[in-house]
């Protein structure tokens, strides 16, 4: 007896008895280990690497990557056994979302663009088995549902594995005759390639041999057929060259095709992943042309499928291995993943390697994609707050480093809105444990400036958003876009307590935070007025980076790697050991070099929140323990050896209290506090705020800040107060208040910063540059030297456009090259050198601005600090040397010299990682 469906054949009476039949062994023998075996199923969904796949819609993934990229470059999500649904523990591969390829049409919409089809030939026509299980669907199903797929989602292509099941062994099927033969089955194939023309790319089924891989471009709204096993004359070159079983130490990645798919125990899953883990490796690092297959995919009687794939009983499943690796591992591409019961964090982890390949026209649907990658990996990530954050901007900064991100982690009663480049809300929020966790991508671009900003968000408070965090978040972002449109607008909403182990809002562009009552609000804006914006500018290297941090490690461990102690600011060259400055070199640790270290390493790929937090603790130990008048000052230097003196006092090198380092010692209080919650952080951020205020507040002329006090008996016994007024100190002040008013919800230092900005704002000469500050009136301007630092900073701490025409002024007017060297020197007074801390200035601002032309601009900043490294004088050791060459004048009396200095390679951490230590 023959039952048709839909024109389909299913299956004949005959058959299902020979099938129970061949069962019968199996079913004694699984009854015989049941209590071995896993009786039920691992729940793993919260870290989504197992089962959920439908809980995340990606039917259009493949119309962003661009035409021209080959197959063989793809990560692509598949199944092993697509349609292996029916027949018990040990049979079922997959999640049951119907029959007939109704399960297939669902793992299509969520992304899965590679299957695994087992046939069994009966009545002229092949029917869907795994082993002698028919699965209820026949090959007809499958092709209708590709067909009506692809011509829905017409940039999209299918890789087909098809093999056909009936070995005639135990626990498999036999082919009915006359259909049993090679030819026969060969007959079959082809009545289906005639009936299905339109549906497939015609090279791979033209049975005149494997066809060369082709590009997207040529496939897309095509089936693929990669291999049928009864025949090598269809399919894809290579693409099923099997790896050694064995994956012994000479396998040499030369083989494009991983299936060892016998796990014999719970115990052997481990070893399964291992072959993963190295096949993933050699196809990361194999030939570009060729198309790597890697099945994750195992069983036995005493592992079964499930089991394997998503883990029980305490054993973790290949899956769960598998979004590890793949969320915190750099790799640019996986091949193709065939998988049991994979989850959408998985599924999202292999489509991420994509994103580098996105056509520049179709970023934003890639970057749109991105953010529903986080959301799915939200529960991949563990520990506080502004851990998790990092963790997912390392993921994001390594698949789609391309693209500027907003990432919001936050616990307990919150929400978020965010907005991102596009018109719509792509930043979805989800939660991960007890966190909320949204990413949308940023231009950091927009006209509105901290005051526009500030005016905004109070006007929009004002209305008063009540109910819940989300409601709040969601209503907050209504009415600003409503009251503002042409802007994207981005809301996160969070009830105390606060801190920033319990939220952290990573980001591009001006925020203002405004907290009432219990309730804080952090709200920022990309787009406006400026909306010419260049190029994204490519971060460094990690084979730069690392090195750059190792430096950095390297002096702060120099006299212990462990409790109390600063690093020396310059080691080597002119400042190495000898007659000049003792056995230990130029022993001095500049005050605003630590804080610059503290910001680098709370930023970018390098961030290492251990070690800022000690030399956090250093300058407030310093502050607290003062030999002459603990008040809340901070000296210009201190000395490493030792750092604390017998008497329990901080080692000073330089008694001079300098109102721009108070301001960068507060700005690295504020980080810390941002970061780590640590009330002593703001505490001592206020004491030094006090001290400026108290001690350096000037009412002459347009107000501002004047320069400290200067001590001139080497002794701190007689400090002078200085009257004049410099504009780089000023700048400090108002992005360190700007901050503390951030940390602290008071509205008074976001005034106090607002008139040291104002100060800064009537330096500003016609042409965009800065002058140097003040003479000791207060009022008549200096226009001597006209430094680097104040052209850019300016634009760094206030974003404001005006003082993107400052950058632009010292590009110009400042450039210097040295050899093979090209930035930017200190002052006019000498550009016969390149200052590299300068340099590195030049590039942050390019990273923030973005204007046209500035990636180009950037790429020859960062080649020359890149090549500094090891081409420079005196380079050691990843280190950035001060200057070019030995004798760089500032026109101020100073000279910088090629030494490498904990100052200048912190800045090009900050610079390469896009960073901005002027604002939160």
């Amino acid at each position: 007896m023959t039952v048709l469906r839909d024109g389909g054949l299913l299956i004949r009476s005959t058959s299902a008895r020979r099938i129970a039949a061949l069962l019968l062994p199996l079913l004694l023998l699984a009854t015989v280990v049941f209590v071995v075996a896993p009786a039920h199923e691992a729940v793993a969904a919260p870290a989504r690497y197992y089962k959920s796949m439908a809980d995340t819609q990606r039917p259009d993934w493949m119309g962003w990557v661009g035409d021209g990229t080959s197959l063989a470059r793809l990560s692509i999500p598949g199944t092993h056994d697509t349609l292996a649904i029916h027949g018990g523990d040990l049979a079922v591969t997959q999640e049951d979302h119907g029959d007939g390829a109704a399960t297939l049409q669902a793992q299509l919409m969520s992304g899965i663009r590679a299957i695994d089809i087992r046939v069994h030939a009966i009545g002229g026509k092949f029917t869907v088995h795994h082993g002698a299980i028919y699965q209820n669907a026949n090959f007809d199903d499958v092709l209708t549902v590709l067909r009506d797929f692809l011509a829905a989602h017409p940039a999209e292509t299918v890789l087909l594995n098809l093999k056909t099941e009936c070995t005639g062994s135990l626990g498999s099927c036999t082919d009915d005759p006359p259909y049993d033969t090679f030819e026969a089955k060969k007959a079959i194939l082809e009545s289906y390639f005639a009936q299905y023309a339109g549906v497939f790319w015609q090279p791979s089924v033209a049975g005149t041999g494997p066809a060369d891989v082709p590009t997207l471009g040529q496939v897309r709204g095509k089936v693929v057929l990669t291999r049928y096993n009864e025949q090598d004359t269809y399919g894809l070159k290579d693409m099923f060259d099997r790896a050694p079983s064995d994956y012994d130490a000479a396998y040499d990645g030369v083989r494009y095709y991983q299936d060892d798919y016998v796990v014999s125990s719970l115990d052997a899953i481990s070893g399964k992943w291992d072959k993963v883990r190295r096949h993933l490796e050699a196809t990361d690092k194999g030939a570009a042309d060729k198309v790597y297959v890697n099945y994750l995919s195992g069983s036995s009687m005493l592992a079964y499928p499930y089991s394997v794939a998503g883990g029980t009983l305490g054993y973790r499943g290949v899956n769960e291995f598998a979004l590890d690796h793949l969320f915190t591992q750099a790799a640019s591409r996986t091949g193709v993943m065939f998988m049991d019961f994979p989850g959408p964090g998985l599924i999202g982890s292999i489509v991420a390697r994509d994103y580098a390949l996105a056509a520049p026209a179709k970023a934003q649907q890639a970057q749109a994609d991105a953010a529903l990658t986080v959301r799915d990996l939200a529960n991949s990530t563990s520990g506080t707050a502004d851990v998790r954050n990092e963790q997912l901007r390392r993921f994001l900064d390594s698949v789609y480093p391309a693209a500027e991100w907003d990432v919001v982690v936050a616990k307990g009663d919150a929400g978020a809105d965010l907005q991102g480049l596009g018109a719509g809300t792509v930043g979805q929020p989800t939660w991960a444990d007890e966190y909320l966790v949204a990413a949308a991508p940023t231009t950091g671009q927009s006209d509105l400036s901290d005051a526009d900003l500030q005016a905004a968000v109070e006007a929009a408070v004002g209305t008063g958003p009540s109910g819940d965090a989300q409601t709040r978040a969601s209503a907050l972002a209504g009415a600003l876009r409503a009251a503002y449109p042409g802007r994207a607008w981005n809301v996160v909403v969070k009830r105390s307590p606060g801190g920033f182990s319990n939220w952290f809002v990573s980001g591009y562009g001006t925020m203002y935070k405004k907290t009432t009552e219990d309730w804080n609000y952090m709200v920022w804006a990309t787009g406006g007025t400026p909306a010419t914006v260049g190029a994204q500018i490519a971060k460094a290297p990690r084979s730069s980076t690392d090195p750059a941090y190792s430096f950095i490690a390297g002096a702060q461990d120099k006299y212990g790697s462990s409790g109390l102690g600063v690093p020396q600011s310059y080691t080597g060259g002119h400042f190495s050991p000898g007659t000049e400055f003792g056995p230990d070199g130029y022993q001095a640790s500049f005050t605003y070099d630590n804080s610059v270290v503290i910001a680098a390493l709370l930023a970018g790929q390098n961030r290492d929140v251990a070690r800022a937090v000690r030399l956090g603790d250093s300058l407030l130990y310093a502050q607290d323990h003062d030999p002459k008048t603990v008040d809340g000052r901070i000296r210009a230097s201190y000395e490493p050896n030792p750092f604390i003196t017998r008497d329990g006092t901080p080692y000073v090198g330089g008694f001079s209290v300098y109102t721009g380092n108070m301001a960068w010692a507060g700005m690295a209080f504020c980080r810390l506090y941002a970061v780590t919650g640590d009330g002593r952080y703001r505490e001592g951020a206020l004491k030094a705020a006090n001290w400026i205020q108290s001690n350096t507040a000037d009412s002459r002329g347009v107000g501002g800040y004047t320069g400290g006090l200067v001590d001139y008996s080497g002794t701190g016994d007689e400090m002078v107060r200085k009257e004049w007024k410099a504009t780089e100190h000023n700048i400090d002040v108002g992005a360190f208040f700007a901050m503390l008013a951030q940390v602290t919800g008071d509205g008074v230092w976001k005034s106090r910063s607002d008139n040291a900005f104002a100060f800064v704002r009537s330096m500003q000469a016609d042409d965009g540059r800065l002058w140097t500050g003040t003479g000791n009136d207060g009022v008549t301007q200096n226009r001597d030297s006209v430094p680097e630092d104040v052209q850019v900073w300016s634009y760094l701490a206030t974003l404001d456009p005006a003082f993107s025409r400052s950058v632009d002024w010292a590009a110009t007017n400042l450039a210097a090259s040295d050899g093979p060297f090209r930035g930017v020197s200190f002052a006019k007074a000498d550009t016969s050198k390149v200052w590299f801390e300068g340099t590195a200035h030049l590039l942050a601002a390019y990273h923030v601005r973005r204007a046209p032309g500035d990636d180009a601009r950037a790429a020859v900043l960062q080649q020359t600090l890149q090549d500094a490294q090891s081409q420079a004088p005196n380079a050691v050791g990843g280190a950035i040397v001060a200057a070019s060459s030995d004798g760089l004048t500032t026109g101020e009396g100073d000279i910088y010299y090629a030494a490498p200095h904990t100052g200048a390679t912190a800045w090009y951490l900050l610079a390469g990682a896009g960073a901005n230590p002027f604002r939160l």
